[in-house]
């Protein structure tokens, strides 16, 4: 499969802000050394996350495009860098005949909930709003007549790789693998045992949580100030894990201005591709 970058021309008219334009400069970059490791990705975005206040600076604009807001009746506690922020998401329908132009799966909408958090937001100048990170879906293993538990067994160590191969091609460290499993495989005994294993290849640290709602959801940031990202779903009921979600916004996920447009790293040289 190949990402597909046919929607940014209605997304920046849309949202006509220098963050979205950034983004889809680091996206787009990151998509063409990460491909040249060997990394599939997804035709389409799994999802953007955009702050502003009030939230309908995000949620009007894209309801033209077909997006239902709050669709899994979720409400996210998202705390950055010491303030409080709650995010929805809004999501593109399955059969939307749109989504072939790679628009993103999920659109998180993330607002400040009082004025100290509303004037830390404003007071950084990223504009408002403002577009803070995209995150590119990586396609999962194909999965046959298995149990949850077989599928994550294979599924944990090809995320290992895919993490290995991706900061390979952008150069810079990847933050913590934070891995999302069905309440079968995280609350099983075997599974705990044969964790050491799977994650042997893992240069870095990780963590496990119970995917709220069912399904896998495998994250990590690639670029440092966490601006992009990537994920690896499979059959989740719901945009986000909140444990996840606040662990990403508590310790990944920074609004500096230092950080959010820093330039990438030199390109390294290429592994061979993924078998």
């Amino acid at each position: 499969m190949t990402l597909s970058f046919e929607f940014e021309k209605d997304f920046l008219e849309a949202f006509p802000i220098e963050s979205a334009a950034r983004r889809f400069v680091d996206a787009r970059e990151v998509a063409k050394r990460i491909t040249r490791e060997g990394v599939r990705l997804m035709p389409s975005m799994d999802h953007t996350a955009m702050v502003s206040d009030p939230s309908r600076l995000i949620t009007g604009p894209i309801r033209k495009f077909g997006y239902q807001a709050g669709w899994d009746e979720r409400c996210y506690p998202s705390p950055l860098e010491g303030f409080d922020f709650w995010l929805i998401t809004s999501r593109m329908p399955p059969d939307s005949p749109i989504r072939h132009q790679g628009w993103f799966d999920y659109i998180a909408s993330v607002w400040p909930i009082d004025q100290p958090a509303c004037d830390y937001f404003l007071g950084q100048g990223n504009g408002n709003p403002f577009l803070h990170h995209m995150t590119m879906g990586i396609e999962p293993p194909a999965r046959g007549n298995e149990s949850d538990l077989e599928y994550a067994v294979r599924l944990i160590p090809y995320m290992v790789d895919v993490r290995r191969r991706i900061q390979q091609g952008t150069g810079e460290q990847p933050s913590q693998l934070v891995m999302s499993l069905s309440q079968e495989v995280f609350a099983s005994d075997e599974f705990r045992r044969r964790v050491p294993d799977l994650v042997q290849d893992l240069d870095g640290p990780y963590v496990i949580e119970c995917m709220q709602g069912g399904g896998f959801l495998i994250q990590f940031f690639v670029l440092g100030g966490a601006r992009i990202e990537v994920a690896c779903r499979h059959g989740t009921s719901q945009a986000f894990n909140p444990r996840s979600t606040e662990r990403f916004t508590r310790e990944e996920i920074s609004m500096r201005k230092d950080l959010v447009e820093k330039p990438m790293a030199e390109r390294p040289g290429s592994l061979s591709p993924a078998g």
